[in-house]
């Protein structure tokens, strides 16, 4: 197995049950890998594919999706809580119908496959009428999302594989014949948007995010998606994660840090809790 984000390490659960011997090559592990700076929402259809392109894929999606919500169901209780259900407030200026949350210059248009393929499987959004929540947006609406309490989750899930005998060696891989070298009969590769310069996997199309965390906030028990700026907000055991999208995003080839795009996320944060009613 290479790579040793959540997607690696649940990978390499998997290829334990089927019983295989697995050993994990990594540059870096949780809480180093990219998986750390995850949102943490259980999101499966979140630019997934294009629409144009979606139809063939939606089949073994749907099955795909409704395996992983089980599985993350069953983490609900557990005494570490790496997985809770949490409230999720979104606003916007226009009806929902008329917007549209990742409507960026140069972004396809994406299938909206959580409502149209696992209908019933979370709990209805409810819209809010006007004053009715302490929001001025006049569109608001809550909804229920699994939030993973990233920290929690990766520790659960590398106490699981060394349980079942897993070992982790550090490792660099930069090219294909690197592969070779690990000595392995099988050899599952985990990467992410690693394997893109690893093994020149053009087809990959990255769409960039970037989240910043403010101290945690314990008595914050809801999240925020602001349509309008782009900007979200989800309360985590690690601190509140404040994600922000920005044109560009689609395509980027880089995973730089753009400090004042998180800074005008909290700046914007900021003036949406200044505007609620008491």
């Amino acid at each position: 197995m290479v790579g040793c984000g959540a997607i690696g390490i649940t990978t390499a659960i998997e290829a334990q049950q089927a019983g295989f011997e697995v050993t994990i090559y990594a540059k870096a592990q949780l809480p180093q890998a990219n998986s750390a700076f995850a949102t943490g929402v259980w999101s499966p259809d979140s630019r997934i594919v294009a629409k144009a392109h979606g139809d063939a894929l939606a089949p073994r999606w749907q099955q795909m999706a409704r395996i992983s919500f089980a599985r993350y169901q069953a983490l609900l209780g557990h005494s570490a809580k790496p997985v809770e259900w949490l409230p999720v407030y979104n606003l916007s200026s226009l009806p929902f119908d008329k917007a549209n949350r990742h409507a960026l210059p140069g972004e396809p248009d994406y299938p909206h496959w959580e409502a149209q393929l696992l209908n019933g499987l979370r709990p209805a959004d409810q819209p809010l009428a006007p004053g009715a929540s302490p929001f001025r947006q006049p569109h608001v609406r809550r909804e229920q999302l699994l939030m993973f309490n990233l920290s929690q989750y990766g520790d659960w899930l590398l106490a699981r594989f060394r349980a079942a005998g897993g070992r982790l060696l550090a490792a660099e891989l930069s090219c294909e014949q690197d592969f070779a070298r690990l000595g392995s009969q099988l050899v599952i590769n985990c990467t992410g948007f690693g394997a893109k310069a690893l093994l020149g996997d053009d087809a990959l199309l990255p769409v960039r995010g970037q989240t910043c965390r403010l101290p945690p906030q314990l008595a914050v028990c809801y999240g925020i998606r602001d349509w309008d700026s782009g900007v979200s907000a989800y309360p985590r055991r690690d601190g509140v994660l404040v994600q922000t999208q920005a044109q560009g995003d689609f395509g980027a080839q880089h995973a730089t840090v753009d400090l004042e795009e998180s800074r005008q996320a909290v700046t914007q944060l900021a003036a949406l809790m200044a505007g609620m009613r008491a």
